[in-house]
């Protein structure tokens, strides 16, 4: 990673509207980048989550690019292991921690609005990277 960050604070807001840029990296796509707490991950067959330290390898990815990277490092699982999808809707907790509920704006997670759903069958046994989703607001987290 090159470059000079000041590391500012950040919060749902800044990392929403991309103020953010020039605080933190950016991934490829010019997405920023982040490491905090959140529970808006997808949590497989469990169906609950867990507020966790997570990296959040930021938007402009496709679910396909998401697999071949959980493939890699991980199960390519979206639902198990340690690197995950995010959610389409937010969970609640990384409050309780003292953290920012990234989940509570498209920070995190992703919405169908924006394109076909980033995991199939999300939170069930069966999840699945929607490799043919086109859908570049979809996120995934490295969990800690």
């Amino acid at each position: 990673m090159t470059g000079t960050y000041n590391g500012a604070t950040a919060n749902a807001a800044a990392y929403e509207s991309g103020t953010l840029t020039g605080n933190v990296p950016a991934n490829a796509f010019q997405q920023p980048i982040l490491l905090g707490y959140t529970d808006d991950y997808d949590s497989g067959p469990n169906a609950s989550t867990t507020v966790r330290l997570a990296y959040l390898f930021g938007a402009g990815v496709t679910p396909s690019l998401f697999r071949e990277l959980d493939v890699k490092l991980d199960d390519g699982n979206p639902g198990t292991g340690v690197v995950r999808a995010t959610v389409s809707e937010a969970n609640v907790g990384e409050a309780t921690v003292g953290g920012e509920d990234f989940g509570a704006s498209s920070a995190v997670t992703w919405s169908a609005d924006s394109g076909p759903a980033c995991v199939t069958n999300a939170n069930t046994a069966t999840a699945i990277w929607n490799v043919d989703s086109d859908n570049t607001t979809c996120n995934a987290v490295f969990l800690y």
